[in-house]
């Protein structure tokens, strides 16, 4: 009978201890959680063109503490118009990707975007002018170590004169989560 006791004893103490270490285990993911950050948009032939699709790379930085392991990639290429500059809402990100990728603290990968649609000369020529805006949005799905599913959205313009990309602070498409 005794050595029933001490056996039902151990294994409350060891179930208590294994709660307790998930718990921790949980917290600090949770409050040292990994943020993955994007940085670094280039199209991917500087030469924008009507024949052929246009594509963009981007880097994917995991500015949190915690890894993160990236599940899926996805984006899209848009044209707007000089009145507003904004793009409309509910935009299709046309490339979509699977990934299997593991990010530490601190650490980037490139990424890139494949968008299937083609430019017509018009617009190529009209972005080039600067009298239409020239858009990359995208979005990154990844997970923490407790299983919890984030994703990053990001939405860049393109200034032809600089040939750089900015962020379109305010973007519904700019956010992490």
């Amino acid at each position: 009978m005794g050595t029933l006791a001490v056996a039902l004893f151990t294994w409350t103490l060891y179930r208590a201890t294994t709660d307790t270490l998930r718990l921790a285990r949980e917290e600090f993911i949770s409050t040292h959680r990994p943020k993955i950050v994007v940085r670094a948009v280039e199209i991917t032939d500087r030469e924008i063109s009507a024949d052929k699709p246009v594509g963009y790379t981007f880097i994917a930085q995991n500015a949190g503490e915690a890894r993160a392991r990236i599940i899926e990639v996805a984006g899209g290429i848009y044209v707007g118009n000089k009145r507003d500059n904004l793009l409309p809402p509910r935009v299709a990100l046309r490339h979509r990707e699977s990934i299997s990728d593991t990010l530490l603290g601190g650490q980037r990968k490139e990424y890139k975007i494949s968008d299937p649609a083609h430019l017509t000369k018009g617009d190529s020529m009209a972005i080039w002018a600067g009298d239409k805006p020239l858009y990359c949005v995208g979005t990154v799905f990844y997970s923490d170590d407790a299983g919890v599913n984030r994703e990053t959205g990001f939405c860049r313009m393109f200034h032809p004169r600089d040939n750089r990309w900015t962020v379109m602070t305010g973007s519904e498409y700019e956010y992490e989560y």
